[in-house]
């Protein structure tokens, strides 16, 4: 799927938001985020002169070659820089085709920055920026319960889908004036994080995955998921559960989504229960579980499932195959780096 976060003016959030938007993405899968304006690389502390779109545009390689610039800020998401000078507009079309055949086997996020034809800096490369907001199957309005830029949206000739609230303790307006003057449904509310502000300003976004405004932000491009069975009742969720009662809720449900994301790589659709660690997999006669893997990876920092997974998902389902990585010789072998000893 190709979303786009963009604002009407400046100072809203939309780089913010979107970075956190692209980290909760690739929480459980990959993602990658499009810089269209120049801030991202900020946000991830990634050199803010590293060559991308810019220099791609101004030479005569085909887009494939936009690979080649983009940056792995974690092993799930990347990070395509806009790069220095301007985007040759010839080249617009080229781009947008390479955006949309992109989003086809991946989530892309695209910063569209601030729409503002005349807004000076933030006019730069207007055409573009407005038409991955206008083509984005989820093109969403960032903006803060503020009237300067709420009375912009009449003029505006794009129709977000949806609209993010950043919100501002200091405004007298509300989701319901935002959904009144834009039109769309206000799908998210951002607080004043104190959190995310450091993690801004730090450079350390990639952190903020498993925070609730990251995922909440992310429900904005990945459906909420009926292949992780959630129990309805929220006492009944936080309770450990027998099958992985050394975590507690959040961290179980780090480690299913990790695993989900493994699974979905190795074998597609497929639903987990999480009250019982029991997996149906489509087309997979015998039934599985997830009791053995989440074993294993009770030896492992949370930080290293989503690589281990991915690589060893298929054996680690042989319950005899984690037993005998359980063996106290292989304890030794669960740094980062090393595969479980594989």
């Amino acid at each position: 799927m190709l979303a786009s976060m963009w604002a009407l003016k400046g100072g809203q959030g939309t780089s913010t938001t979107a970075a956190l938007t692209a980290v909760g993405i690739s929480a459980d899968r990959p993602a990658l985020l499009v810089d269209l304006c120049g801030d991202q690389s900020s946000l991830f502390r990634v050199d803010r002169h590293r060559e991308g779109i810019a220099e791609w545009s101004s030479g005569d390689l085909t887009a494939r070659a936009l690979r080649h610039q983009e940056v792995h800020v974690t092993d799930t998401l990347r990070l395509l820089p806009r790069g220095r000078g301007p985007i040759d507009p010839r080249r617009t079309q080229e781009l947008l085709e390479w955006l949309v055949g992109s989003s086809q086997v991946e989530a892309v996020i695209a910063d569209a920055g601030t729409l503002d034809p005349e807004g000076g800096v933030e006019a730069r490369d207007y055409q573009l920026r407005r038409t991955v907001a206008q083509i984005a199957v989820a093109s969403v309005l960032v903006t803060k319960p503020c009237y300067l830029a709420l009375r912009r949206c009449e003029p505006n000739t794009v129709s977000p889908t949806g609209v993010v609230m950043v919100s501002d303790v200091r405004r007298a307006l509300g989701p319901a004036d935002i959904e009144q003057a834009t039109g769309a449904p206000v799908l998210a509310t951002v607080p004043q994080d104190t959190q995310i502000a450091l993690a801004a300003d730090g450079g350390d976004m990639a952190q903020q995955a498993w925070t609730q405004t990251v995922q909440q932000l992310r429900g904005l491009v990945v459906p909420i998921e009926n292949r992780i069975k959630h129990q309805d009742l929220e006492a009944a969720a936080t309770e450990p559960k027998q099958w992985c009662s050394w975590w507690d809720c959040d961290t179980r449900r780090q480690f299913v989504a990790a695993a989900s994301w493994a699974i979905e790589s190795e074998w597609g659709e497929h639903e987990i229960d999480e009250e019982t660690g029991r997996i149906w997999i489509d087309g997979v006669d015998d039934d599985k579980d997830l009791i053995a893997t989440a074993k294993v990876c009770k030896t492992l920092k949370p930080r290293d499932w989503r690589y281990y997974l991915h690589h060893n998902i298929y054996r680690l389902f042989e319950t005899d195959f984690a037993n005998e990585l359980l063996h106290p010789q292989h304890q030794q072998a669960a740094g980062r780096g090393d595969g479980l000893g594989l």
